[in-house]
């Protein structure tokens, strides 16, 4: 009799295989919950810090536009067998224009520079290419290392704006027909992918010359001045005569 309820009290003491079975079960449970919400604070840490990363280099891209369009010169970097004179072209994806680098990439002085927007295999990108003025040839930016400013875009274009000889702006054009001079404002629109983290704020640059400085027809044998420089130009020297 003892010794039966001595054994009894042995078999109490222990877990049953159903109740091991249970615990285990639960503890699975609770650490699937646990590391789901780590790997979930995890996914939305490393997202957070790429939203950072990618308005970062938003933000530095559009300061590099703006600052270089801004700075664009009237200086010609082509004149063709027609003796057309060209200071800027532009284009619904592609502009070319004359400015100065910034010290960090490239050589001091006035470098052609030309931004356009090229097909890639995820969409558009919009790439940048930079030679120095005094080296530049009719196509030779086709042999030039394009430097990727913005990658998985859907569509983009610029556009530009003009001053009439009343000084009344144009509409906005997606072709700038004027190659002597250089746009009054120029417009980068762009659009990204529907994934993308980012969406572009419209940049608009207000040009900080006067936007018919550079209207200059200008032959191999001679340079005849046109529109307000030339009107002006005109009256001085017809003030000189008198």
């Amino acid at each position: 009799m003892v010794k039966r309820l001595h054994n009894q009290r042995v078999a109490q003491s222990g877990f049953t295989l159903v109740e091991i079975l249970l615990v285990m079960t639960l503890m699975g449970m609770i650490m699937t919950l646990a590391f789901g919400g780590l790997r979930s604070v995890t996914r939305s840490t490393d997202r957070a810090d790429e939203l950072i990363q990618e308005q970062t280099h938003l933000r530095a891209t559009q300061q590099f536009l703006h600052r270089q369009l801004a700075r664009s010169l009237p200086l010609n970097y082509l004149v063709d067998d027609d003796d057309q004179f060209y200071v800027f072209e532009g284009e619904r994806d592609r502009i070319q224009f004359v400015a100065p680098m910034p010290g960090y990439l490239g050589a001091g002085g006035p470098q052609v520079q030309e931004l356009s927007l090229e097909r890639s295999h995820n969409g558009y990108e919009l790439v940048f290419r930079h030679v120095p003025l005094l080296a530049y040839e009719d196509g030779i930016m086709r042999d030039v290392e394009p430097f990727t400013l913005l990658r998985g875009l859907d569509d983009g274009e610029f556009l530009f704006m003009s001053l009439d000889r009343d000084g009344r702006l144009s509409d906005w054009e997606d072709e700038w027909e004027s190659p002597e001079e250089i746009p009054v404002a120029i417009t980068l629109d762009l659009e990204f992918a529907e994934d993308a983290l980012v969406t572009w704020p419209m940049l608009t640059i207000s040009m900080r010359i006067d936007g018919t400085a550079g209207r200059l027809r200008r032959s191999r044998r001679n340079a005849e001045p046109s529109g307000e420089l030339g009107r002006r130009f005109d009256n001085r020297q017809g003030d000189e005569l008198e």
